[in-house]
């Protein structure tokens, strides 16, 4: 029996099980695909605030940008930071976290349905069930292991088109067109040996993409982004990442949250095993310290995708104006110094 089994070899799983080795802790990951980092789901645009977490390896920098300009009412507003934001390959990403680990991955094991029993957890899977005294879901947006907390949430798609095309520029595009998605956005990063094109929104579709961009030949991916909260803690469960809804509700992005939430889990765990108590009393204190951390941000999100679905579009400008003049005083990523 292990002490922790962490569903999801995505980078919340990986990192949080590397947190958890170095605390003693014996971990297991359990993967329904046969490798790590496929399928895509994500973009991989990510802030400087990675760098509080871990140093990102060379290789998995496609480039680098530090402009956005935002597209609104056929009007450009350039947003310029003083630190610049990485485009990275996902896939060498997940597979840097996972190369950490001295953690068993077992792959092609997917998770069916959790067991709370009173001295252990069982995850059961195609391949049979696995004991734990904790089980950390973190198995994305339709996590199986939320379902055994009953947590139930909002859901929006992003989809990512991707152009084997050189594009070094320095400037992520954003288009937002109320015409075309009410509650969310089109853009284009640059990738350095690609060219990304992608949209966010409850209505996001590739016919509409490929008509705004004027793209026909391209690779895809892409995959639901939670939105808003659900409980992410119970007896023996807790929850990190998409999986707990922990993402930027204005893009869908998770990577640093899901990053920051992961060392929560690990202290919390420390402290649930040191009293050997792994009631959801315990364990409560996890989701009222990372609510404290990055609630406010979620809550701004959720209001703001509100308020902009609601708003004329003759205010919208406006809006992105006044969001210019904070440029100085935020981030991608919003988290507290």
């Amino acid at each position: 029996m292990y002490d922790v089994i962490v569903v999801g070899a995505g980078p919340a799983g990986l990192y949080a099980a590397s947190l958890y080795e170095k605390l003693g802790i014996k971990v297991a990951i359990l993967e329904e695909h046969a490798c790590v980092g496929k399928p895509k789901h994500c973009s991989g645009l990510i802030s400087w605030n990675i760098g509080r977490f871990l140093k990102l390896p060379c290789d998995v920098i496609e480039n680098e940008v530090s402009v956005a300009r935002l597209h609104v009412n056929s009007k450009t507003i350039r947003l310029r930071k003083n630190r610049k934001a990485f485009v990275i390959d996902r896939e060498k990403f997940d597979k840097y976290l996972a190369s950490m680990l001295d953690t068993k991955i077992f792959f092609k094991n997917k998770a069916k349905g959790v067991e709370i029993k009173k001295d252990r957890v069982g995850i059961v899977t195609d391949k049979g069930t696995m004991k734990a005294r904790v089980v950390v879901g973190a198995d994305g947006a339709n996590s199986i292991i939320a379902r055994a907390i009953n947590s139930k949430l909002r859901f929006k798609l992003g989809i990512i088109a991707i152009k084997r095309e050189r594009d070094n520029g320095k400037a992520v595009d954003l288009y937002f067109r109320k015409d075309l998605v009410r509650d969310g956005f089109l853009w284009h990063i640059p990738r350095g040996n690609a060219r990304e094109y992608g949209m966010f929104g409850s209505n996001a579709n590739y016919s509409m993409l490929e008509k705004f961009f004027g793209i026909k030949k391209y690779k895809r991916f892409g995959g639901l982004m939670p939105a808003g909260y659900r409980k992410t803690y119970a007896d023996r469960i807790l929850l990190i990442g998409d999986a707990a809804s922990q993402t930027k509700p204005w893009s869908g992005g998770g990577v640093i949250y899901s990053l920051a939430c992961a060392k929560l889990s690990a202290y919390i765990l420390k402290r649930a095993f040191d009293k050997e108590d792994f009631s959801s009393g315990m364990l409560r204190l996890y989701e009222v310290l990372w609510k404290r951390l990055i609630g406010w941000q979620i809550k701004a999100g959720m209001l703001f995708w509100d308020a902009y679905s609601m708003a004329p579009t003759s205010c919208m400008r406006a809006a992105f104006l006044f969001i210019k003049g904070l440029q100085h005083a935020l981030d991608m990523d919003f988290i507290k110094s």
